[in-house]
């Protein structure tokens, strides 16, 4: 950043965070979202991934199918675990 001539707060307004998470994700390696990492890395001019190499992780499924959750509220069970319908 530094050798860009970029500041936190000029990075923050171009890729529209709070300079204060900009700074975190340098000085602490928080990583941003996607979209974000995105932004920053196209400002920058690097590659996201040389920035982020955990975001070349594969990411976690954040749903679950309906099928997988059984139908009182004790959470997901496997299919053979289904009460039948």
């Amino acid at each position: 950043m530094a050798a860009g001539g970029w500041t936190y707060a000029a990075l923050a307004q171009q890729v529209k965070v709070d300079p204060k998470s900009v700074e975190r994700r340098v000085n602490l390696g928080r990583i941003p979202r996607r979209a974000t990492a995105l932004q920053a890395a196209k400002a920058l001019g690097e590659d996201v991934h040389a920035l982020w190499p955990a975001l070349c992780q594969a990411r976690h499924a954040r749903a679950i199918s309906p099928e997988l959750w059984c139908s009182t509220s004790s959470g997901p069970t496997s299919p053979s675990r289904r009460s039948p319908t």
